[in-house]
């Protein structure tokens, strides 16, 4: 019996703390990477379309609405890819970065969401239209599988930042 249990028998009693650290890397590796993907497809495909799209005559890049949000998208996937390596490198270190992983996978499927929105925005009535031509629709479309996987971002951080973060870290709390 003790051979199907994860650790031997030096691992009874502890498969919450083994899910946990299995988690705790998962949500650290596997959803900031796809999020920072999300951010960089935007990045490129709604810059070139502003780039290539025009309206009245002019490149929608032109526009202030549209730089803004170009600047939006921009910006979040920056700061996604960074958060992704510095939770990555945390990780390699052989750290166990349960509450840093969990508000990385919380914030990042966020700003995920927001990097779509934001791309749908621009493409206007190319982004409405399904078919093989556009390329933020299934992207958009995984946005809500991002952000309940692995626990839903409501659970994640009342449960495991909120909760978890405050007890570790508060030095009165612990």
């Amino acid at each position: 019996v003790n051979e199907n249990v994860i650790g031997g028998v030096d691992g009874i009693g502890r498969g919450t703390e083994f899910i946990m650290t299995l988690l705790g890397a998962g949500r650290g590796i596997s959803l900031p990477a796809l999020a920072t993907t999300a951010g960089k497809v935007a990045s490129r495909g709604v810059g070139a379309y502003a780039r290539l799209r025009k309206q009245f005559k002019s490149q929608l890049r032109n526009f202030g609405g549209i730089k803004e949000r170009l600047a939006r998208i921009a910006g979040k996937t920056y700061i996604m890819d960074a958060a992704r390596r510095t939770t990555f490198r945390m990780i390699l270190d052989g750290k166990k970065p349960m509450i840093a992983s969990a508000i990385v996978k919380a914030r990042l499927t966020e700003m995920m969401g927001e990097v779509a929105k934001d791309g749908m925005n621009v493409l206007a009535g190319a982004g409405a239209m399904n078919g093989p031509r556009n390329f933020l629709a299934e992207l958009y479309k995984s946005v809500p599988i991002a952000q309940t996987v692995e626990g839903d971002n409501i659970m994640t951080e009342n449960l495991i930042v909120f909760g978890q973060g405050l007890i570790v870290d508060h030095p009165y709390l612990f």
